[in-house]
């Protein structure tokens, strides 16, 4: 498979499909600053990467990277570490080296995190990352030793770009974090002396709230480097994950994404079933309503209740109509769970997480997220079948959400 995700919010109509040219584009910011060779300071292998037209220098185009998602819910890193690990082992427990990687994503929504991980075991690990408070984007650091967890050192950051790159270096039992927006110039985080036996290291995603439940967060990474001989490096740009990695956490899937071709043009027309194969991730724009107009049978899709036409509504996407916030924090049968206003486009994979592919989706939608965590019935309920045995049209209209995207196995398209 071979397709890339598309923010509605930053790009005009594109269609896409497999393994063709790439632009270089992700969700909502583009690739700027991707440049051939090693990031300045660094020992490592030199690694393809695009630069800032999305083409490689040799003249050739494409790239490819790394998702980690988590879905809504409690998956924090403190002192049971609930978050989403890409980790593998490292073959010399007490060696000095170093880490880094470049996240293309970015922490956008309290308290979504993205980051580095050293572990020891399920007590012991070390954790550098970026996180969103909400207003402000934060570089971070913690330890738990034998299960007491610590903060190290937390400082404001100008924008999530200003860290896109971390790195974290051990010389004997001192430990140097450090962050960068160009691989080139690095700042350093927080230094600290911490005897630590190594047995794995990686990248992690999460999200939490406090009080609530953290929005779901796909991370994304461009590569990962070890020093050579203690950790191996990754530029993801095999179509499956090279089997040194081991994905860890109670939620969470991981993938390497291959980007399709962009194509400019118009929406594409018909069954998007027929034309890109069973959904795999769709997008809807919320805008509250009670009609229904899709070409499904009326059993197949359909809205009961009455809209919420007070400015904001807390919307729950799952395979079912009973859904409670416990499903959300664990992430089971829930797709999507966060606040929209109308206008608003949201996306979401309609597998993974553990579960398989829904064959209907329920949206149900909330005065607000108090209203949905303290048990009360949804406003509004809406039905939809997403089976592939059903057609799905862009524009089709179920009750306040309209489908404006769609991608299945052979590519699709976003709004």
């Amino acid at each position: 498979m071979a397709w890339h995700r598309w923010s509605g919010q930053s790009f005009a109509n594109h269609w896409w499909n497999g393994f063709s040219d790439h632009r270089g584009w992700d969700r909502g910011h583009d690739h700027h600053g991707w440049g051939w060779g090693k990031p300045g300071g660094s020992r490592w292998d030199w690694h393809s990467r695009c630069d800032r037209d999305g083409n490689g220098d040799d003249g050739t185009d494409g790239a490819s990277y790394l998702r980690l998602s988590i879905p809504a819910g409690d998956h924090d890193a403190d002192g049971t570490n609930q978050a989403a690990r890409l980790m593998q082992d490292v073959a010399q427990p007490h060696a000095d080296f170093e880490i880094e990687a470049k996240f293309l994503s970015e922490p956008a929504k309290a308290f979504q995190f993205q980051g580095l991980l050293v572990e020891g075991d399920e007590q012991n690990w070390l954790r550098f990352d970026v996180y969103h408070d909400g207003s402000k984007v934060h570089i971070f650091g913690a330890k738990s030793i034998d299960g007491d967890w610590e903060a190290a050192f937390d400082h404001v950051l100008s924008g999530a770009d200003d860290a896109a790159y971390l790195k974290v270096t051990r010389d004997g039992d001192v430990w140097t974090f450090e962050y960068s927006s160009d691989g080139t110039t690095w700042s350093t985080a927080g230094t600290y002396t911490q005897e630590f036996s190594v047995a794995s290291a990686g990248v992690l995603a999460g999200t939490t709230a406090n009080p609530g439940i953290g929005p779901a967060f796909t991370v994304e990474v461009d590569y990962f480097e070890g020093t050579p001989g203690i950790i191996q490096s990754d530029s993801f740009d095999d179509p499956s994950l090279q089997g040194f990695w081991s994905l860890e956490g109670p939620a969470g899937t991981a993938d390497v994404v291959t980007d399709g071709a962009e194509v400019a043009g118009d929406a594409p027309e018909g069954n998007l079933c027929a034309l890109f194969g069973q959904a795999e991730e769709l997008q809807f724009r919320y805008d509250p309503d009670n009609d229904v107009d899709t070409a499904q049978g009326h059993r197949k899709a359909g809205a009961w209740g009455t809209p919420d036409h007070d400015g904001s509504s807390y919307v729950v996407v799952a395979n079912c109509d009973d859904v409670s916030a416990r499903d959300v924090a664990r992430g089971r049968d829930v797709y999507f769970a966060d606040t929209v206003t109308p206008g608003d486009v949201f996306d979401f994979a309609t597998d993974g997480h553990g579960k398989a592919s829904a064959s209907n989706l329920f949206v149900l939608v909330y005065d607000d997220e108090a209203a949905f965590r303290g048990g009360d019935d949804p406003l509004q309920t809406m039905k939809y079948d997403v089976s592939g045995w059903q057609p799905m049209e862009l524009g089709d209209e179920i009750g306040s959400v309209t489908l404006v995207g769609y991608v299945g196995d052979d590519g699709g398209f976003f709004s």
